[in-house]
């Protein structure tokens, strides 16, 4: 009897397995990277950072309460350049929109002509002469992506709107989440903030 629960057990877990396989599509229409660390310096350090304040900008992005261990007060600007490299297809085949609409099927392929996309990042901190606090503040990328497909008559979608074709015309894109973070340290000891 326990056996027959174990082989009824087994089949209905490889049944969930297969239906969850079967039903999984993959999605192709995202893109865009996430950003894992803040400004120069900290990407030199790999983003390992997060006790030992090098600077500005990775003390605020990291750790706050390390803003107390630097050693005076500091401005940081830098930016990331973001490549995207980006295709675009569509076809739409013949009689699709209307009988004889368009007379044959229609596809291509279009590249993203962008180039790059600039990611700044802005780190400041300050420390008031003859204070425990030390202020800061940051603005950082978090994510974006773009696109910049040329119109063109070789890809359906990419061709002149209506009535001259049947697609779009020229699409662009250019999305930026950027984080501004605000904060204040105390230096309580030497070694605690």
């Amino acid at each position: 009897m326990e056996g027959c629960r174990l082989r009824l057990r087994g089949a209905m877990s490889a049944l969930v397995l297969l239906s969850a396989l079967a039903g999984a599509n993959p999605a192709g229409a995202q893109f865009g990277p996430y950003l894992s660390g803040a400004g120069a310096v900290n990407r030199s350090m790999g983003g390992a950072s997060t006790a030992a304040p090098l600077s500005a900008a990775g003390a605020l992005y990291w750790n706050p309460a390390t803003l107390s261990g630097l050693e005076h007060s500091q401005l940081e600007a830098a930016a990331e350049m973001l490549f995207v490299d980006a295709r675009l297809s569509s076809s739409v085949p013949a009689g699709a929109l209307a009988p004889g609409i368009p007379a044959t099927g229609l596809a291509g392929v279009t590249n993203s002509d962008n180039g790059a996309f600039a990611l700044p990042t802005i780190g400041l901190s300050y420390t008031p002469d003859c204070s425990r606090l030390t202020f800061g503040l940051g603005l950082f990328p978090v994510a974006g992506f773009g696109v910049d497909y040329p119109a063109g008559l070789g890809n359906p979608l990419v061709t002149p709107p209506p009535p001259n074709g049947i697609g779009l015309g020229q699409l662009y894109s250019d999305y930026q989440v950027v984080q501004i973070a605000p904060a204040v340290s105390i230096r309580l000891t030497d070694r605690l903030s």
